[in-house]
């Protein structure tokens, strides 16, 4: 049977320790685990939160379609303005 240690040493207390894990959800990304030291409650390092493509495309698209009516009268003066 193997002993492996499976602690890690916290950088702020020193403490060799079995990170506590806390979930938190961000808005336009997947939940990250944060690994907390147990006794003085320091983030030894966080994992996940990688972006959420899909809700980053649609507020993208939403914002193009709603500057659309804009361009296209910007466009309309352009082409008025240079056919003078």
């Amino acid at each position: 049977m193997s002993s492996a240690d499976e602690r890690i040493q916290c950088s702020k207390c020193g403490r060799k320790v079995v990170p506590r894990l806390w979930h938190v959800r961000k808005r336009l990304s997947h939940m990250v685990t944060q690994h907390l030291c147990p006794f003085c409650g320091a983030v030894m390092y966080e994992t996940g939160g990688e972006p959420r493509w899909g809700c980053i495309v649609a507020i993208l698209l939403l914002i193009f379609i709603l500057s659309l009516p804009a361009i296209l009268v910007f466009i309309n003066l352009a082409l008025r303005h240079a056919g003078r």
